[in-house]
């Protein structure tokens, strides 16, 4: 699978509603999920907070 494929007019979340990090990351877990894209949005949202203890997706901002 590329993300090329997955890239698509119905996989783009615009507006958001989130006004922080983490709820934009579940907001788009859950869009995703309601296109039966993802089915485990909760183990992927805990995967992607232990991966940002690790290193931060805003580091040297």
């Amino acid at each position: 699978m590329k993300l090329r494929d997955k890239l698509i007019k119905e996989t783009i979340l615009i507006p958001m509603q989130a006004t922080s990090k983490e709820g934009a990351i579940q907001e788009v877990l859950t869009h995703l999920q309601s296109l039966n894209l993802l089915s485990d949005t909760i183990q992927l949202f805990t995967n992607i907070k232990e991966q940002e203890k690790v290193f931060s997706s805003s580091t040297g901002r």
